[in-house]
């Protein structure tokens, strides 16, 4: 059992379940208590922002850029959320850019980006990945468990969304109540990533010059 405040208990798989008088997924406690987006409470994060001493792989110059394609294979929706690395090429030709994979485990095939960095020997566990994260500008992932780190991180993070994408993040807007520093870019023809990744070089050259100009 593990004590943590506004939890009475938080039992792990392998401990007996304590005797209870009703089941109650997590995901329908908005529903069950009739909350609408207004009534959420402001984003939080969850861990320290300091961050732990630079991998010596960030010492490249340019903008650093977080990269990650695709999620878990066991998921049953990676058919219209995982990106094909070779579209991913197609951001190769903006300028002042370090890129990094934070795809785990190590992809086979990885996009044909300039210095182009794998960090999975570094991601032992969600705290490394943290720390990882942390030393970027900027992050941009499809919907996978990454999204949702970077997001309760404050790092400026662009998810990328099929054009029906999960729930969690509506159909519309550009934002999401879940996490302030999160922007959401989604297809509006279904499986159309190109037309995705070409807004989104946009959007890394916006971010690069506002970038630029507050450092001056």
């Amino acid at each position: 059992m593990t004590n943590v405040p506004g939890f009475d208990e938080i039992m792990s798989d392998d401990e007996s379940l304590p005797d209870f008088d009703a089941v109650l997924p997590f995901s329908d406690l908005p529903w069950i208590l009739d909350i609408d987006l207004s009534e959420l409470p402001p984003p939080t994060q969850i861990l320290p922002k300091e961050p732990s001493p630079p991998l010596p792989e960030f010492n490249q110059s340019g903008f650093k850029i977080g990269l990650v394609w695709a999620g878990s294979p066991q998921n049953s929706n990676r058919a219209i959320r995982d990106i094909a690395p070779g579209i991913l090429d197609e951001l190769s030709d903006i300028q002042g850019i370090a890129w990094y994979g934070l795809q785990k485990p190590s992809p086979v095939e990885l996009p044909k980006l300039p210095d182009f960095i794998d960090m999975s020997p570094y991601m032992g566990d969600f705290m490394d990945t943290a720390q990882i994260l942390r030393q970027l500008d900027l992050f941009v992932t499809v919907d996978t468990s990454m999204a949702h780190l970077a997001g309760s991180l404050g790092v400026t993070t662009i998810v990328l969304l099929p054009y029906l994408p999960d729930w969690r993040w509506g159909l519309n807007s550009t934002q999401t109540p879940w996490y302030e520093t999160v922007t959401l870019l989604r297809q509006t023809v279904n499986g159309d990533w190109r037309g995705v990744i070409g807004k989104l070089k946009q959007l890394i050259v916006e971010f690069g010059i506002a970038k630029l100009r507050g450092m001056c």
